[in-house]
């Protein structure tokens, strides 16, 4: 098979484009974009094809954003790290948010102006509109008898 004797290739080639990309936001050049993170830890996992998984949570005491994000309680700058959403629609949101004294669910926020149906389904995997994900809070159970 020819492509086996091309990946290697493609994975320097990668490489390569990748580091001229990020070149200019180094921290020795004085050119860091606003949201350029330092110290950022990024972990892989190995999902199958058929398990889809959401973003991982950051680890604790991190200054990172927890994923899936609370819409309702998320400030404009943790909204504008969201795919597609810029700082006029995170803006709009917050606004959106007041306005309707919180979202009741993940599909309100098509209510937001440049939100429709595409944008909602990318921003799906990445919001919520409860707490974080992680065992709840619930009553005590009483115990069942059999």
């Amino acid at each position: 098979m020819s492509h086996d004797k091309r990946y290697p290739a493609l994975l320097v080639i990668s490489a390569a484009l990748l580091l001229l990309f990020f070149a200019h936001s180094s921290p020795f050049s004085g050119n860091l974009s606003k949201h350029s993170i330092t110290q950022e830890k990024v972990m892989v996992s190995h999902a199958g094809p058929s398990q889809e998984r959401a973003p991982s949570a950051a680890p604790s005491g991190s200054a990172l954003p927890v994923f899936p994000l609370n819409i309702n309680k998320a400030n404009q700058e943790e909204l504008m790290l969201l795919p597609g959403i810029g700082e006029k629609t995170a803006q709009r949101i917050v606004e959106k948010r007041a306005e309707l004294k919180g979202f009741r669910t993940v599909d309100d926020l098509t209510a937001v102006m440049w939100i429709g149906k595409v944008k909602l389904e990318k921003l799906r995997a990445y919001v919520t509109v409860g707490g974080p994900a992680g065992p709840s809070v619930a009553e005590p159970k009483e115990p069942s008898r059999n």
